[in-house]
Formats: C-alpha cells, sequence, structure tokens
C-alpha cells in the first residue's frame, strides 16, 4: 500500500469520524473516498508516532471485499519516520524499526543480492528498474501486492502475452481482473528470479502504473523502508514457481 486506508464496514463499525474533501484513490482516474479524522493511531510495540493520513475506501472496492475482517492496510512508510526506517523480513514474516543510519549494517548481515528503489518525479512509491531478459521496464515495488505483474499494453506483456497460459483473478482496486500467467526470469539491482509473472488488462481507473514488483519476487527478502526509498537484501532461494 502506499496510502493508509480503511474500509467501509469497520469505518462504521468504529463510528470514524469522516469528511467528503473530494479525495480520489488510485494512480488513473481513482476511486472516490472520504478523509478519516482520527483521535488517535497507535501500533502496538512501536513509540508513538504522528496521527497519518486516512481514507476510507467504500465496498464497491473488490478489496473490502465481504467476510474479511481486515479493517484496513497500512503504508509501511507511515512506519518509518525521516530518522527510522520499516524492515520488513519475508522470511520470517517480522516487523522492526532501525535508526536510517544502521540500514547497510543490518543488511549487511545477509549475505545475498541487494536492490535501491527510489521515487522518480511523479512516482507515490519507491521504484526500480527490472531487467526481462533483454527488455527493461520500471516497476514501483508493491510489499502489499501477492505477484509481480505487468500490463499487457507493455512492452514485456506484449512479448509475453502470446506464450502465457491463464492465471487467477487478481483483485485491484477498482475491480477483479482475469490474468494469465508466463515463467520468465527477472533482474532488479542484483537479484535474479525465475517466477511466474501476472499479465493483466490495463484498468485506467485503477492505475497508471506497467506493473509492480509484488511479494513472490521478494521471498527470503529483507527490505529496509523509509519514506522515499525501499533498500534490500535478498537470501536463497532465487527460484520461485
Amino acid at each position: 500500500a502506499f496510502t493508509n486506508v480503511v474500509y467501509e464496514p469497520f469505518a462504521k463499525r468504529a463510528r470514524l469520524t469522516l469528511d467528503d474533501n473530494q479525495d480520489r484513490l488510485g494512480g488513473g482516474h481513482g476511486v472516490r473516498v472520504l478523509r478519516v479524522n482520527a483521535k488517535s493511531f497507535v501500533v502496538p510495540g512501536l513509540p508513538t508516532m504522528p496521527i497519518p493520513q486516512l481514507m476510507m475506501l467504500g465496498e464497491s472496492s473488490p478489496l473490502a471485499r465481504e467476510g474479511c475482517e481486515i479493517a484496513g492496510v497500512i503504508s509501511p512508510a507511515t512506519l518509518a519516520t525521516d530518522d527510522s526506517a520499516l524492515i520488513v523480513d519475508f522470511g520470517a514474516a517480522r516487523l522492526a524499526r532501525i535508526a536510517v543510519d544502521a540500514i547497510d549494517e543490518h543488511l549487511a548481515r545477509i549475505s545475498g543480492p541487494r536492490f535501491n528503489a527510489t521515487i522518480d518525479n511523479g512516482e507515490y512509491t519507491p521504484g526500480i528498474d527490472v531487467a526481462f531478459g533483454t527488455q527493461k521496464m520500471r516497476l514501483m515495488i508493491d510489499t502489499g501486492s501477492c505477484c509481480t505483474w505487468v500490463t499487457t499494453s507493455s512492452s514485456v506483456g506484449k512479448t509475453h502475452l502470446p506464450r502465457s497460459t491463464p492465471g487467477v483473478e487478481v483483485r485491484r482496486l477498482q475491480s477483479k481482473r482475469l490474468s494469465r500467467r508466463s515463467l520468465t526470469p527477472l533482474s532488479f539491482g542484483t537479484v535474479s528470479r525465475e517466477l511466474e509473472i501476472r499479465l493483466l488488462e490495463p484498468d485506467p481507473g485503477d492505475s497508471e502504473e506497467d506493473g509492480a514488483i509484488g511479494g513472490d519476487a521478494l521471498q527470503g527478502c529483507v527490505v529496509a523502508i523509509s519514506p522515499y526509498e525501499m533498500r534490500g537484501a535478498c537470501r536463497q532461494p532465487l527460484h520461485t514457481r
């Protein structure tokens, strides 16, 4: 997630105060959201932090599906500060905060390939150049996404579409999208992976991005997240299916 969202059922149950500021959420046309006026924001185990900007996403989004008790999503960058970074260990499923000055020392303990993603002009979350064989494209890093995906309209998507096979349904901000999948090697920074990427039809109302690195490519990685960048080191295995 690149912003903090609560779903409508939780907002009603918690009787949250909401404001209609004509806000929209998403990189494309987006969806209408209401702003949450929170009186407090506390994450157990972490020191007191300022109340971040919170939005309420209505039940119109597939992400706010019925039967799911998750109240919403928190952007990892929210838990970081100018002086401290959030450490996400995708191997051990742990979160921690460390001083920004200690990031390199922390990642150096992991004897594996590294990557560094930063925010370019116009981007709302860190991205990195990814190589698919001889093709290269910039992808955002979405730590909350299950899968690495590219649009069928991108250069990489057009190349892989003819040899792809039917995949699972993927839930996006505004809609559910059927996907296709294609096994491919890819690399970012000095990290190399072989995995099944998802090919999605572009959704102009959802995002203007051409794709994202998801949790499948980050398996075994430790990622340090600060407000404007992500640095990571990855353990084995290097092949995921």
